[in-house]
């Protein structure tokens, strides 16, 4: 149901004006559907976005997953550890970690976050 999802966090980016968590939304859904141009521009715009404000690293981190790029998804949740962003504990069940929960990478962070 990608064309449902990508039209619905489209018009979420348009109601929100881009906030940085509907972007991330939207460019991982569209990394997972394989419109990797649709996916990079996301992360452009996250990148652009994070000129004038914060935006937590976990957010491109999510469109590398779904990308299949995880070494520079780990790269930036290793970030997000250090910007100590409170969404880090959810990634034992949030599904957009579902890619990346067999990386052997995966358990030290979580170990880091405090999840043994």
């Amino acid at each position: 149901m990608y064309a449902q999802a990508l039209e619905t966090f489209q018009r979420a980016r348009q109601l929100t004006s881009d906030a940085p968590v509907m972007l991330m939304a939207y460019g991982y859904a569209q990394g997972l559907a394989g419109n990797v141009s649709e996916a990079r521009a996301a992360l452009q715009k996250l990148q652009q976005l994070a000129g004038t404000r914060f935006v937590p690293s976990l957010y491109p981190a999510a469109i590398h997953v779904a990308l299949g790029e995880t070494d520079e998804a780990f790269r930036l949740l290793d970030l997000a550890y250090q910007e100590k962003v409170d969404r880090l504990v959810y990634l034992n069940v949030d599904p957009m970690a579902d890619p990346i929960r067999s990386d052997p990478r995966f358990r030290p962070l979580m170990a880091k976050i405090g999840f043994h």
